[in-house]
């Protein structure tokens, strides 16, 4: 899903009352809220594993599936949505009682996060199928010591994205919520 180029308005003139604010505040607004920092530390280890396997291994078939996972998970690095959220959550504010998101920012946010979910559904997928040909490599007892490493961190991509995949439905709905009012 392709996301827009052009990031809409944040706030035009509305009306706010405490409940908003209180719907608004319980948006996921850091970063690392929205995308977990355990995803981060296994960005990291992949990214380990590829640097000091990339000689040896470049041409198998199981590190190429590793080498997809990781292109992936720079990809998800590289999204910061929670500015956006924090951004909209900040329309909302007691402090600007008369400031509301337009809606055009929310339809932008809810595509963002649509496309957040979309990548998180291809990096779950992506490191399942890393994960089962890790598992043959052991199975044939080939590299035993890297391909365990591997499986242990594409388990933990697998359940950690699925997290954020709830995080990010949460987000959604609140977001639709939010709109609706």
């Amino acid at each position: 899903m392709q996301i827009s180029a052009k990031k809409p308005a944040v706030t035009t003139v509305g009306s706010s009352d405490a409940k908003l604010c209180d719907r608004a505040q319980k948006l996921n607004t850091g970063r690392h809220n929205v995308l977990p920092t355990k995803l981060d530390n296994e960005i990291q280890l992949v990214n380990q594993l590829y640097y000091m396997f990339k000689n040896a291994h470049r041409k198998t078939g199981y590190f190429r599936k590793l080498v997809t996972t990781r292109r992936l998970l720079n990809k998800y690095k590289r999204i910061d949505i929670g500015n956006d959220l924090k951004e909209y959550a900040g329309a909302f504010s007691a402090t600007i009682p008369r400031l509301r998101a337009s809606p055009e920012y929310s339809k932008y946010l809810i595509q963002r996060l649509d496309a957040v979910y979309a990548l998180l559904g291809e990096i779950r997928s992506s490191a399942l199928i890393a994960y089962a040909h890790h598992a043959e490599n052991v199975a044939r007892a080939n590299f035993v010591p890297y391909s365990a490493t591997a499986m242990a961190v594409m388990a933990r991509i697998v359940t950690t994205s699925a997290a954020a995949q709830e995080a990010v439905v949460k987000n959604k709905g609140l977001v639709l919520e939010l709109d609706s009012r």
